[in-house]
C-alpha cells in the first residue's frame, strides 16, 4: 500500500499545523487546570494552618493571663526605678 499521497498532499501542512496547535492548546489549558488545582489546595492549607495558628495563639494568651493572675497572688508588682 502506497501511502506517500499523505505526505504529498497539498493539504497536509496546514493538516499538521492544526493538529501541532491543538495539541499545545490541550497541554497549555491541562497546564492551567493543574495550576489552579494547585493553588486551590495550596489555599486550603494555608487557611487550616492559620486556623490552628489563631487556635494556639488564643490558647497561649489565656494560659499567659492565668499565669500573671497566679504570679500577680503570690508576688508583688515590680516597680520602675527611674535611673
Amino acid at each position: 500500500m502506497r501511502l506517500e499521497w499523505i505526505i504529498l498532499h497539498p493539504a497536509a501542512p496546514y493538516a499538521a499545523l492544526v493538529i501541532g496547535m491543538g495539541l499545545c492548546l490541550f497541554l497549555f489549558t491541562s497546564l492551567k487546570r493543574d495550576l489552579h488545582a494547585g493553588e486551590e489546595r495550596s489555599k486550603k492549607k494555608l487557611a487550616a494552618l492559620e486556623t490552628d495558628c489563631r487556635r494556639k495563639r488564643r490558647s497561649w494568651t489565656s494560659a499567659g493571663t492565668s499565669c500573671r493572675i497566679f504570679r500577680s497572688s503570690w508576688f508583688p508588682p515590680r516597680r520602675c526605678v527611674p535611673a
